[in-house]
């Protein structure tokens, strides 16, 4: 069974399972699996099962796709990939030794978002390139380097005014 592993933003820890032989990604509500970022396109990609294996297709988005940290326009997908839709991140998954076929008929399945990650939180961040990085508040830092500062110069002025009198 072929699966995409969330692994930032909204989608991160979850799984989405291809059971379709087109799966679409993006903004609009048409989309097989939709992605509310505002760096997604309303059609911004999608994959395929194309002669036995799965394609990742960029569908003329704004931001593009990445796979591997490359643009693609049009990509085949291996095991353990990482697809970058936008901003929103993915790890493409199957079997080790699995045929790549779509999982079952095209009927009327849905993708099935489970909460349980495929991988553990240590794997996906190291796996990641894509995490944002957290970014520290160094204002209050700043506000008590500048109380110091002002500090030291009211000890200094006072020293100072002390030893004129001597």
């Amino acid at each position: 069974m072929a699966i995409l592993i969330g692994m930032s933003g909204d989608v991160k820890g979850k799984s989405f399972v291809i059971e379709h032989e087109t799966v679409s990604m993006g903004r609009k509500s048409e989309n097989t699996i939709k992605l509310a970022s505002a760096a997604v396109s309303g059609r911004h990609c999608e994959i395929a099962f194309e002669s036995g294996h799965y394609v990742l297709r960029d569908l003329d988005s704004t931001n593009g796709t990445r796979l591997n940290s490359q643009p693609v326009t049009e990509a085949p997908l291996n095991p353990k990939d990482l697809i970058q839709v936008g901003t929103v991140e993915f790890m493409f998954d199957a079997e080790p030794g699995e045929k790549l076929t779509p999982s079952s008929s095209i009927s009327d399945t849905k993708v099935i978002v489970t909460s349980e990650p495929r991988v553990s939180f240590s794997q996906s961040a190291a796996a990641s390139q894509f995490t944002a990085r957290k970014r520290e508040s160094r204002t209050g830092f700043y506000v008590l380097v500048g109380l110091v500062a002002v500090v030291a110069i009211v000890l200094v002025a006072i020293l100072a005014i002390l030893l004129w009198d001597l």
